[in-house]
């Protein structure tokens, strides 16, 4: 069974859908906890989504105290210093643990930190979108 960086059976395979295409993540993680656990996979895809909204919190903390700190540093706040932090961070932290899926990370935390711009650095609307990027 494939694992992903958080340890859920199935994430990145294109299982359970005609001609192999892909499902987004949320179907593929219960039909792997749904195998590794029976009928507990519901609850534990449960706890799984609940641990997704958490890192989206801390992801969004660690892009808004980077960005504003860019911004003060530089003086200049359209650039998405919040991904260079995040990548930095969140990132590195991901590289040293497994650096297959590093490069994905990194990519992912420039995504964030653009997205966060464009939500004009609010809080709630990023938490939502960087959740909702999650499930895909």
């Amino acid at each position: 069974m494939q694992s992903d960086r958080r340890g859920s059976p199935g994430r990145g395979r294109s299982d359970g859908v005609a001609g192999g295409g892909i499902t987004i993540s949320v179907v593929r993680e219960y039909r792997g906890f749904e195998r590794r656990y029976g009928e507990l996979g519901a609850l534990v895809t449960c706890f799984q989504f609940l641990y997704y909204l958490l890192e989206s919190v801390m992801v969004v903390l660690i892009l808004g105290l980077w960005q504003r700190a860019g911004g003060i540093w530089t003086g200049i706040t359209n650039v998405p210093w919040g991904g260079l932090g995040l990548t930095l961070t969140w990132g590195a932290a991901h590289f040293l643990s497994h650096s297959a899926g590093a490069l994905t990370v990194v990519v992912t935390a420039f995504v964030f930190g653009f997205a966060f711009l464009g939500v004009r650095t609010s809080a709630l609307p990023a938490v939502g979108l960087v959740w909702a990027m999650f499930f895909l």
